[in-house]
């Protein structure tokens, strides 16, 4: 089923999403850089899950972009943030975790 917006409606999602998908990474990054008491179960686990939202916050911005670049939106610094963001979430998803715990 594919979805169809407005020609407005793409044209805000094209001014609006840039900047907040820039927010979305930066706050992202500044929150998962706090330390975290990993010796309290409670305080470690409430961070992961802060974290997993913040994602999936970022996830749904770029499902809001691809839905406005599909029905027509050529907005060139959308298009920019956009292909930044996907390079962003590959290099996580590309990460070799095989090695980690294996220093003896």
């Amino acid at each position: 089923m594919t979805i169809k917006i407005e020609e407005a409606t793409r044209v805000q999602v094209a001014l609006f999403l840039p900047n907040a998908l820039k927010k979305a990474f930066s706050s992202y990054e500044e929150f998962m850089t706090q330390a975290v008491d990993n010796t309290k179960p409670k305080s470690f686990s409430e961070h992961h899950t802060a974290c997993k939202v913040a994602l999936a916050h970022v996830q749904l911005l770029l499902k809001l972009g691809a839905l406005a670049q599909e029905n027509g939106e050529n907005d060139p610094e959308l298009k920019k943030t956009m292909d930044m963001a996907y390079e962003e979430l590959k290099k996580s998803e590309d990460m070799d975790f095989t090695d980690i715990g294996d220093e003896e």
